[in-house]
């Protein structure tokens, strides 16, 4: 049923607004009857006398017969956050009648910032509002009526009117209507002293709940970082304590935070006495997110009397925490071409090596180097969503880990696919087999930092190379971890994890990591690979 406003005078003023389109399949044109504005801010709004809507209904316009505010008690109707200022300390945040929208202005280049399906409008707005009459009987505490000044609509504003419009809580201050806020009072004597037991009574209960503040903090920030499992039990029973708390029931609420604050140093002390306290090597659950690259295009840049072409890449990916992240790139061809022949050339200059070990120390070396200045532009899209986001360390190497755990595998190998299945190799005969995706004839059968962002193809050690190449630049230590008994690379970061498999390099600890599958945080390799003394380091840099 509409709100009645007969009698209301017609409001115009410009407006600049957020809407999302409903249908998202359209072929570029809005269709007003399927827009949500989500946020509308009026200003220069003036009152027009005898306004006549109907005849403003031409051309392109859109008309909602009530624009709801996010103030309305009812869930199931879509809301938009109203923004009306009135004067430098008060505003209107409530419901929009009779709308008529005209003029409207979609911001392109705004709007491409925004989350997708989201645009910026601006244009001509005309309304109706609602505000209350004055009334004789009201909650609020009677004055006199005394002109206050004018409300949005321009009506002289009695000081008994009832508090129904948001307004500032300054005591002394009007609202929208003009209305007066007041301050409530004690009601008892104000004479009568506070004891000083009393006083100190209410000092040393706020103390004793900050430090107890302090302590439930602490403890879930560990948790949370190392055992996030056991976090969300102790989240749960700090809540039921809080309820507790705040309704003065539920004693034993209470008592169940103690004992789970109690039971979780008990825990503590004792597994660090047994060795060490054991933790979740299953592979934590992260959304989904995907991975597009466009069709290369021609750029003004040659190489050789050849023209470049450039290939944008889009990667958007979740972290442990579920916080998403976007990052956006281009590669040269001509650059991977570049990087390609200097790997040839590097690899077959690598002799009078001992062991497998020697080989790909002195081949990640030589293309860690190779592509250090190559992946700067990639590196700072890490390094500024770090500052941004106010990332310490372990976060930040958890955002790089993510982002190369989102990629799909793809198996590097040395010769070509018929040699590889003829090799004898159990692991490279069953992958073929199964038609997995793989990219042969590669020298060393790994690919550098570079030919990987380019062509987005890399196994573990590719992997493993890149991570180290991004994290250096990030000034976070890492290391590249490989294994003769596994036939597998991994990386290895130095950042305080507290907890899972590491290998100290020159007395730091470098905790391994899985890249090869989603969902291995810092610590956690594969069960079956969980030896340390099987795994040797052939690249680090604990000296950034």
């Amino acid at each position: 049923m509409a709100t009645d406003v007969k009698g209301q005078p017609y409001l115009m003023g410009k407006f600049t607004g957020l809407f999302k389109q409903s249908n998202k399949k359209h072929n570029g044109d809005f269709v007003f009857s399927e827009m949500h504005w989500t946020y509308l801010r009026i200003e220069d709004y003036k009152k027009i006398d005898n306004f006549d809507a109907a005849s403003q209904k031409t051309g392109d316009y859109l008309f909602a017969e009530t624009i709801f505010s996010t103030n309305g008690s009812n869930p199931f109707r879509k809301k938009t956050d109203v923004f009306i200022p009135h004067g430098p300390e008060a505003f209107y945040s409530g419901d929009l009648h009779n709308v008529l929208i005209k003029n409207l202005k979609i911001n392109h280049s705004k709007s491409y910032f925004l989350q997708k399906d989201w645009h910026e409008a601006s244009g001509d707005i005309f309304f109706q509002l609602t505000l209350p009459p004055k009334v004789e009987k009201t909650l609020a505490p009677k004055v006199d009526n005394q002109v206050s000044g004018t409300n949005i609509l321009g009506n002289p504003i009695i000081k008994s009117d009832p508090v129904t419009i948001i307004a500032t809580s300054s005591a002394g201050n009007t609202n929208i209507a003009g209305t007066n806020i007041l301050t409530p009072v004690n009601s008892g004597n104000s004479s009568t002293p506070i004891s000083t037991a009393q006083s100190a009574g209410n000092w040393s209960k706020w103390i004793g709940w900050l430090f107890e503040l302090i302590i439930y903090g602490l403890i879930g920030y560990y948790l949370w970082t190392h055992f996030r499992t056991i976090a969300y039990i102790f989240f749960v029973i700090l809540l039921l304590n809080l309820i507790g708390r705040v309704f003065r029931k539920f004693g034993f609420l209470r008592v169940l935070g103690i004992f789970a604050v109690l039971g979780f140093i008990g825990y503590y002390l004792f597994a660090n006495l047994r060795g060490g306290i054991p933790d979740d090597m299953n592979p934590v659950k992260t959304r989904d997110g995907k991975v597009k690259v466009s069709p290369p295009k021609r750029t003004n840049d040659t190489k050789d009397g050849n023209p470049d072409y450039a290939t944008e890449k889009e990667i958007q990916w979740f972290d442990f925490s579920n916080q998403s992240y976007l990052a956006k790139y281009l590669t040269s061809q001509a650059s991977f071409e570049n990087s390609v022949k200097n790997q040839d050339q590097l690899a077959g200059s690598i002799t009078n090596v001992n062991s497998s070990t020697e080989y790909y120390t002195q081949l990640y070396k030589g293309l860690f180097s190779m592509d250090e200045e190559k992946i700067s532009q990639v590196a700072k899209i890490f390094s500024d969503s770090a500052a941004n986001k106010k990332m310490d360390p372990l976060q930040t190497a958890e955002m790089v880990v993510t982002f190369i755990q989102e990629i799909p595998y793809y198996l590097v190998h040395e010769e070509n696919c018929e040699k590889a299945i003829a090799s004898g190799n159990e692991f490279l005969q069953d992958y073929h087999r199964e038609g997995k995706p793989c990219l042969p004839n590669v020298s060393g059968g790994v690919q550098s930092p570079y030919e990987f962002l380019h062509n987005l193809k890399g196994d573990c050690d590719t992997r493993s190379l890149l991570g180290h190449a991004i994290l250096s630049k990030l000034n976070i230590v890492s290391s590249v971890w490989v294994s003769n008994v596994y036939g597998h690379s991994i990386l290895g970061v130095a950042v305080p994890v507290g907890h899972g498999m590491y290998k100290e390099v020159e007395g730091v600890k470098h905790y391994a990591v899985e890249l090869t599958a989603k969902g291995f945080r810092l610590g956690m390799v594969s069960p079956e690979q969980a030896r340390p003394n099987n795994w040797e380091i052939t690249l680090y840099n604990n000296h950034l």
